[in-house]
């Protein structure tokens, strides 16, 4: 049995004061694939706001590593995202007028399509993906990556071992945090003091003009 456990305050402020805004059926993970005909099971999908700080997230949290550690998704099955993230990094390069880092560290990064771009524009780049092979195999290819979660604590052990970096991505990421604060002050550690912080991130008005429902699902935990 997958554990799981339903949040009561908003992970942004901590208020308890929670309206249900949609209503959804229960559903099972969406990249839980199985081979045979066996029951999955279903979990609560509504979305709620806080009425305190106008957060709008999903309260139900299946356990992350049940979620990440044998994820299936790679960057490079998405058509178009390879060539979105080239654009990317050489226009974070270009606006910062950096060709080179001390250390650029993405958080999520799956199997390193971003890092590679940054590794041409000379670089010095890590990755943080807690898919277990899919971040031996990024590392394999040559973009050093740790199997692991980020937390407060691995930002302090990352910063011990390579030093404070003075770019940081996250891409697809932040909405899957459930614990923002630790998370947060993870990256204040991991950070150099004159460093840049890059987010990207689904937009809920895109969404929501867009019909683009099926971005609701567990591992979008917020909804920006």
């Amino acid at each position: 049995m997958t554990q799981y456990y339903t949040r009561e305050t908003c992970r942004l402020c901590d208020s308890r004061d929670l309206r249900l805004v949609l209503p959804l059926s229960n559903s099972p993970l969406c990249d839980d694939y199985i081979e045979t005909q066996e029951d999955q099971s279903s979990y609560d999908l509504s979305v709620y706001l806080c009425e305190q700080c106008s957060f709008v997230q999903i309260n139900t949290i299946i356990d992350p590593k049940y979620v990440y550690r044998n994820y299936l998704y790679e960057t490079t099955s998405s058509h178009g995202l390879s060539e979105h993230f080239q654009h990317y990094a050489n226009q974070v390069c270009e606006t910062l007028n950096k060709y080179g880092s001390r250390l650029t560290v993405d958080i999520g990064s799956n199997d390193g399509t971003l890092l590679e771009y940054f590794k041409v524009n000379n670089h010095n780049v890590l990755g943080i993906e807690p898919a277990t092979q899919i971040a031996i195999a990024a590392t394999k290819r040559g973009i050093n990556t740790l199997p692991e979660f980020f937390d407060e604590k691995k930002a302090s052990e990352i910063v011990t071992r390579y030093g404070r970096a003075e770019i940081i991505t996250i891409n697809n990421l932040f909405a899957n945090v459930d614990h923002l604060n630790d998370f947060t002050k993870g990256l204040d550690i991991l950070l150099d003091d004159n460093g840049v912080l890059v987010i990207e991130s689904s937009y809920l008005i895109d969404m929501i003009d867009n019909m683009v429902f099926d971005f609701i699902y567990h591992e979008h935990l917020a909804l920006f």
